[in-house]
């Protein structure tokens, strides 16, 4: 089970602010595995195969959210990591260290939410390249009209004489 963030798993349990971290670590599992406990959700069924010369044994679920607790009793066992996604916040199986995003689907090299991210990141960084564009474009509009108005040149800071046929 994932420790690291303690302040959250602190503020999920009752008077945790009165015990050090490894006692909220302990509280915290032991309230996890009295919850599971409770629930009425573990019911499968077992049976043996024999094929190609030898037996099979196998486990039958009677719908997906057997299997799903199922599978989440056998990754705490296991002490699996856990994270969550710094995009969809979905809490995901950590299957290597840097992984920051969901896994991605079957047959895919890239996570969603990574390739998600990627574009919003993308189009962020275009829009703020559009509008510092934009701005550049309009001050230079601005210091042009600037200088038929009061015949200054903003870049040499040079007077220039107006009269009414234009710059002498």
């Amino acid at each position: 089970m994932q420790t690291k963030n303690i302040s959250k798993i602190r503020s999920l349990l009752p008077n945790s602010n009165l015990i050090d971290d490894e006692e909220v670590i302990g509280l915290a599992k032991s309230r996890l595995a009295d919850l599971l406990s409770r629930l009425d959700a573990f019911h499968f069924s077992t049976y043996l195969d024999y094929l190609s010369g030898s037996f099979i044994p196998g486990v039958w679920f009677s719908d997906l959210f057997n299997f799903a607790y199922f599978q989440l009793v056998k990754a705490l066992s296991n002490n699996v990591e856990v994270r969550e996604c710094e995009y969809c916040g979905h809490i995901f199986e950590v299957t290597h260290k840097r992984q920051r995003y969901c896994p991605p689907l079957p047959n895919r090299k890239r996570s969603s939410c990574e390739m998600a991210n990627n574009n919003r990141l993308k189009k962020e960084k275009n829009n703020k390249e559009k509008f510092n564009t934009a701005n550049l474009q309009n001050g230079i509009t601005k210091k042009r009209s600037y200088t038929v108005l009061h015949g200054i040149d903003p870049f040499t800071q040079e007077q220039k004489r107006i009269t009414k046929s234009g710059l002498l």
